[in-house]
């Protein structure tokens, strides 16, 4: 049982399965041609985690892009952890502009295609507010200590 699981995660990985981070990092370099990799981390909201006030534009757009996944978690599109990190879907990229095209090449439906299509969409949005900005050449701390979805959301469900 053991290898089966093995076998067919590496199936998934190697062929229909792309984490989210891994299309970030595309996207970024398709739009602002620099690795998504520097925004790890930076400020209050970019990387795991998120909470306060952002301290300035970039970290804005890590905060509008927290809340898209998280709308789209509170509307049932899509469910929780792991869904962000493992999407299916696809896009293009135009002339340094990215065009969610929906569902993976090989036609997986994993998730609900409103799910993949509004996961793109969330992560396209976070590229294109980034490219508003001259890339960041040092990070920016966040003054206070990250929250988890988990703990930002505790007040409000438990």
């Amino acid at each position: 049982m053991y290898l089966v699981f093995i076998v067919l995660i590496g199936f998934f990985l190697t062929t229909a399965v792309f984490p989210t981070v891994i299309e970030i990092e595309f996207m970024t370099k398709c739009v602002s041609q620099h690795d998504a990799w520097i925004y790890n981390g930076y400020g209050c909201y970019c990387g795991i985690g998120g909470s306060g006030e952002w301290i300035n534009g970039i970290d804005e757009c890590c905060a509008h892009h927290d809340a898209c996944y998280d709308s789209l978690y509170k509307k049932s599109t899509c469910w929780h952890a792991p869904f962000e990190y493992f999407p299916i879907y696809t896009w293009r990229c135009l002339n340094k502009t990215v065009e969610c095209t929906g569902l993976d090449t090989f036609g997986y439906q994993i998730f609900p295609h409103e799910c993949s299509s509004q996961l793109c969409e969330c992560d396209r949005e976070l590229v294109e507010c980034w490219a508003k900005y001259p890339m960041p050449l040092e990070q920016l701390h966040c003054p206070h200590p990250r929250l988890f979805y988990f703990q930002r959301n505790k007040t409000l469900y438990g």
